[in-house]
């Protein structure tokens, strides 16, 4: 991939990323955390591989996100640092990606093992997520197969009224 910004729009980047993290880290409104989420992976998808930097302290705010109790309160936050997550580990690639990948693909085993409405507002982000991690681990994915078959055989057999 290439990036679309010019070195000299970079100078605003760590500005722009500090005052988001800052935002995600603060607890403020899950509304605003799940925005600032979402533009944390969208900056990431424009500066492609310039955000290496900065990928070590947002994938430690988006795992304790994924990693803090389920409430209905946080269930847009915790899809939005399911696909943020899938984002930058495509921003970055495989090798930074991979020792932070079996904790993220145990936070989707864990949502997709669950009943009720908490797994179905997660289910979509939760499967983008996966797909990105597969597609930006290629073989190295398989070791999560047997788990992902076994998770999505169970929801296909769930009795739905």
């Amino acid at each position: 991939m290439f990036s679309v910004c010019d070195d000299d729009d970079h100078r605003y980047l760590t500005p722009l990323l500090k005052a988001l993290v800052s935002l995600v880290k603060t607890g403020g409104h899950p509304v605003a955390q799940t925005r600032a989420l979402a533009a944390v992976a969208f900056v990431a998808e424009i500066v492609d591989d310039a955000f290496s930097p900065y990928y070590a302290g947002f994938m430690g705010v988006l795992k304790q996100v994924l990693a803090a109790p389920v409430r209905q309160e946080t269930l847009e936050l915790r899809g939005a640092a399911f696909i943020a997550v899938g984002k930058l580990g495509s921003c970055v690639g495989s090798e930074v990606f991979a020792p932070d990948a079996g904790a993220v693909m145990k936070a989707i085993f864990q949502v997709l093992s669950t009943e009720g409405e908490a797994r179905d507002n997660q289910t979509v982000p939760v499967m983008q997520c996966a797909c990105m991690i597969c597609k930006t681990m290629g073989s190295a994915f398989t070791r999560f197969l047997p788990n992902m078959i076994d998770a999505l055989l169970r929801q296909a057999t769930q009795y739905v009224e």
